[in-house]
């Protein structure tokens, strides 16, 4: 599997899906990473739920460690929108397992192969 790139969603306005869950996955990274002291590879997505971000929303993600299992974490995120009005939404949430990514070593043809 290959490395998780993270994509700021802390000021995105009227954001594709694709682009919600990226950033998703990258802020699970992030705090996979922080616990873990390492590189790390998205090994499941165990729920993902995208309304959206409608344009004028300020999208920021929240990240938690929910569950540990063998050396894989769960992280739950929660893409909250704030409208400009100071409502506070969600705008996304998914919980995603990651592990060390040295558990997982490149595949033939793979970067690092």
């Amino acid at each position: 599997m290959g490395q998780v790139r993270h994509i700021d969603i802390s000021d995105a306005t009227g954001i594709p899906g694709h682009l919600l869950l990226a950033g998703m996955v990258g802020a699970a990274a992030d705090k996979a990473r922080q616990a873990l002291g390492g590189p790390v590879a998205l090994t499941h997505c165990d729920a993902i739920d995208i309304r959206s971000a409608v344009a004028g929303f300020e999208t920021r993600p929240e990240a938690w460690i929910v569950r540990t299992d063998d050396g894989a974490l769960t992280v739950a995120v929660t893409v909250l929108a704030d409208p400009a009005s100071g409502d506070q939404r969600i705008a996304a949430y998914g919980r995603f397992t990651l592990s060390p990514a040295d558990r997982f070593p490149p595949e033939k043809g793979e970067p690092g192969a």
